[in-house]
């Protein structure tokens, strides 16, 4: 069982179980601060990319709710978190069909508890479920406020941002093979970890350098970033959806969704990118994370009905 299970989460932090296709799946949640005396805001829905879990937006969701007075929930997809863990074989193989029905359990239950559709924001591979999720045939009717990517993967294909890593890592493959092919092999120690997902300074930080690695998960779906190597959604056809409601956030140095595939990303959208100093990838953990929260509640607030 991962490390995960126990962590410490701030005390306005609540812990929910929705069904999902698979199993339960976790959500955590944050209400907003005060009872808006006009139009209700949107709820973000937060979801992780590989190795992470709800979890890692435990910065991000007590800061939002408080600072911008939107409620906030964070999903534990399949295999993550707290959420059901089936066998080896079925998590090594879960597909972005699998996580996306994930993804529209956790909107289902949001908005049976809210008045207005849901901001999704998702980070990484998770920001790349998060666009397949808004072209997932089974799920066009389901109402979305918006959709704000941070550090992710671009609807055009995970393929460079892998060269990326392959670029700045130059041991991966020959690690990989002496691992097996172990999907922890891009991350296997925390400096490793450091490297791929943080500024440099970071590590400089023991305890959250050991936080973070021991809330990893310590296996991860082979077949998610696999099926997403190639263009999985058309950006014209989700800013239609959602009428021009996207927001592309990314991070100076962040190494594998570098500030070149944000901009790139950003404008197949019509939309400005976003670029946060002195964040790496994973820019809701990062030393200057406050200010990547800062971008995404003020996106979320210019939507605001």
């Amino acid at each position: 069982m991962n490390l995960i299970q126990t962590m410490s989460l701030h005390s306005s932090i609540q812990r929910h179980f929705v069904r999902g296709k698979l199993g339960r799946l976790e959500l955590l949640s944050c209400p907003a601060t005060k009872k808006s005396t006009f139009n209700e805001e949107a709820p973000i829905l937060f979801i992780h990319g590989g190795f992470h879990s709800a979890s890692c937006f435990r910065l991000f969701l007590p800061y939002i709710s408080a600072k911008f007075n939107i409620p906030c929930y964070a999903l534990s997809l399949t295999a993550h978190g707290q959420s059901y863990r089936p066998h080896l074989l079925k998590t090594l193989s879960l597909t972005p069909h699998d996580l996306s029905g994930d993804v529209a359990a956790a909107i289902t239950h949001i908005s049976s508890n809210h008045s207005v559709p849901p901001i999704i924001c998702g980070h990484s591979a998770g920001g790349a479920l998060s666009q397949y999720f808004l072209q997932d045939s089974r799920f066009l009717s389901m109402k979305i406020r918006g959709l704000i990517t941070i550090a992710s993967i671009p609807a055009s294909g995970a393929f460079p941002v892998f060269q990326n890593w392959f670029e700045f890592d130059k041991g991966l493959i020959w690690r990989s093979i002496k691992m097996g092919g172990h999907p922890r092999a891009p991350i296997a120690t925390p400096e490793l970890m450091c490297g791929a997902f943080f500024s440099p300074k970071f590590i400089e930080s023991p305890t959250e350098v050991d936080e973070v690695w021991n809330e990893l998960e310590t296996i991860e779906s082979l077949a998610w970033p696999a099926m997403l190597q190639l263009r999985f959604a058309d950006e014209s056809s989700i800013r239609s959806r959602l009428s021009s409601k996207v927001s592309v956030i990314g991070a100076t140095l962040d190494r594998i969704i570098t500030p070149e595939v944000v901009r790139k990303a950003a404008s197949a959208y019509g939309v400005s990118p976003v670029l946060v100093q002195e964040n790496g990838h994973d820019l809701m953990l990062d030393l200057n994370w406050k200010a990547s929260a800062d971008e995404i509640g003020k996106a979320a607030k210019e939507w605001t009905c």
